[in-house]
């Protein structure tokens, strides 16, 4: 993905001492040496892009940086905005960090930092975009993050939380839960039942499920939540389009009757307690293109509607149910992709049968 552009150093730029904004993102600097250096002889910079840009004072290895973050960097006490993501720094998020007190966005994503997320990073005050994700850090959110009154997005997938939901929106419930928009928390283990301090995020709109009427994108795939999610939860999500909260223990508890405020493109809930009914308030939702309901307790015909109602869906997965009868012509789903509807017991194929009860 390098369009040609290299240079064996950076001296060129050394002298520039009014440059405010440098991007050399994906530009192969493998043998600039001297790129550290060189940034610490610009007084004047404010925001440095140097992502993917094969630096290393390694041999450098797959378009990455290698070895620690270089302490250096300290000294660029004017930056703003920093972007050292898709990189291959294998240190611990550095508390020299504490020291770049104007910073204002932070990207790490995508190196593989060890160790726990800093508890320094909580001095950056002016922070509003933080993200940490696809690193190999593990531990809590430490409780100094609580103090980033003007975050608006962080992100930490791949994070190995392991910790408490409660505790997660308790540490961002005073002065954060009033700016905060996107909170990324996917596949960081996270346990626990769905906390009731989800409706003081009012401002969020990437997660939450509660009084969030600019929410589109809820993702708590792949975490270890258990409770019960109800209709409520939902009331105003009017402009919900995706919801993925496959890899968990939740409950659905919702009336028979219920019509849903939002057209949903893509659901996913593998694993989730749907109850023995196949969800009859899928019927109102004409805009699917994606729907996994695998392995959620399903012992159900599959009405007549879902082939009608899902003429745009391009994948589905209804496998590991209960779910039995015949499986009808498809024409009506033109568009689909993918079809998994295995291990259903062996009913699949057949006519309803009677008496059969909940497993």
């Amino acid at each position: 993905k390098y369009l040609g552009l290299y240079a064996g150093n950076l001296r060129w730029l050394s002298g520039l001492s009014s440059l405010e904004h440098l991007d050399l993102s994906n530009v192969d600097l493998s043998r600039a040496s001297d790129w550290l250096l060189v940034m610490n002889t610009l007084p004047s910079l404010v925001s440095l892009r140097l992502s993917g840009c094969r630096l290393s004072y390694f041999p450098p290895l797959n378009n990455s940086f290698g070895g620690p973050i270089p302490d250096g960097v300290q000294n660029l006490t004017s930056l703003r905005h920093i972007y050292l993501s898709n990189n291959h720094f294998n240190s611990s998020v550095p508390k020299w960090f504490r020291r770049l007190s104007l910073l204002e966005q932070v990207s790490l994503n995508s190196n593989t930092l060890e160790g726990k997320v800093s508890g320094a990073l909580g001095n950056l005050t002016s922070i509003n975009r933080l993200y940490l994700s696809n690193n190999r850090l593990e531990g809590k959110i430490p409780r100094s993050l609580g103090r980033l009154c003007n975050l608006k997005s962080i992100s930490l997938s791949g994070v190995n939380l392991s910790q408490e939901m409660s505790e997660i929106f308790d540490i961002f419930s005073g002065c954060v839960s009033d700016g905060l928009e996107i909170l990324v928390l996917r596949n960081c283990r996270i346990f626990g039942p769905l906390t009731d301090k989800l409706g003081q995020f009012r401002n969020l709109n990437t997660l939450d499920l509660s009084e969030l009427s600019t929410l589109r994108v809820v993702d708590l795939s792949l975490n270890r939540l258990n409770g019960t999610l109800s209709q409520i939860h939902f009331s105003n999500l009017t402009r919900l389009l995706d919801f993925k909260a496959s890899g968990n223990s939740l409950t659905f508890n919702v009336s028979h009757d219920w019509f849903p405020p939002f057209q949903l493109e893509v659901l996913g809930l593998r694993s989730c307690d749907l109850g023995y009914q196949f969800p009859p308030w899928l019927h109102s939702q004409k805009h699917l293109t994606y729907l996994d309901i695998s392995n959620t307790r399903i012992v159900d015909t599959i009405p007549t509607w879902v082939w009608k109602n899902l003429s745009q869906i391009n994948y589905l997965n209804l496998s590991h149910n209960y779910i039995y009868g015949e499986i009808p012509n498809l024409t009506e789903v033109s568009q689909l992709e993918s079809l998994d509807l295995s291990f259903n017991h062996g009913r699949t194929q057949f006519r309803p049968r009677r008496g059969l009860s909940p497993p």
